[in-house]
């Protein structure tokens, strides 16, 4: 998934024009004839209502479905990219490497439910790396040598 490019229109339509959409559908006009009118696809106007009918503040879209498979969640993440850029700020940059190990390590010390592939190789996926290097701006670099004097 590093060069995902989208084969669909889907999520396409703003959030606002579906929410007035959907508003129609529930002042009586029938599903097919606001989708013709605000030209969404039926099948999404109706996926879209049935969410909001069984949980009103449901986030929809692509990103909401993303955020729901994420392995970390978000604000642990947000530490975790925290710790490595205070280890790069001490002069203790990380490899590529142990920045997948810490990632695993913090995940099982955490008891989140990872990917097989990380339990067996006992570090994160490739793939998660470079969408959480993209997330929060992170690059790599090589421990400095210091000298103490």
């Amino acid at each position: 998934m590093r060069n995902y490019k989208r084969k669909t229109d889907r999520d396409a339509t703003p959030l606002d024009v579906m929410k007035r959409a959907a508003k129609e559908v529930d002042d009586g006009k029938s599903l097919r004839s606001v989708s013709k009118d605000f030209q969404i696809d039926r099948m999404t106007l109706k996926r879209f209502i049935l969410k909001k009918m069984k949980d009103s503040q449901a986030a929809t879209g692509y990103k909401a479905v993303s955020l729901n498979q994420s392995v970390i969640p978000p604000d642990m993440e947000q530490d975790l990219a925290n710790h490595i850029k205070l280890m790069a700020d001490m002069f203790h940059g990380l490899s590529l490497t142990k920045c997948r190990v810490l990632a695993y390590k913090f995940a099982s010390q955490n008891q989140i439910n990872m990917p097989v592939s990380w339990v067996t190789n006992g570090k994160a996926g490739t793939d998660w790396w470079l969408g959480f290097r993209s997330r929060y701006n992170l690059s790599l670099r090589s421990p400095e040598a210091t000298s103490f004097a």
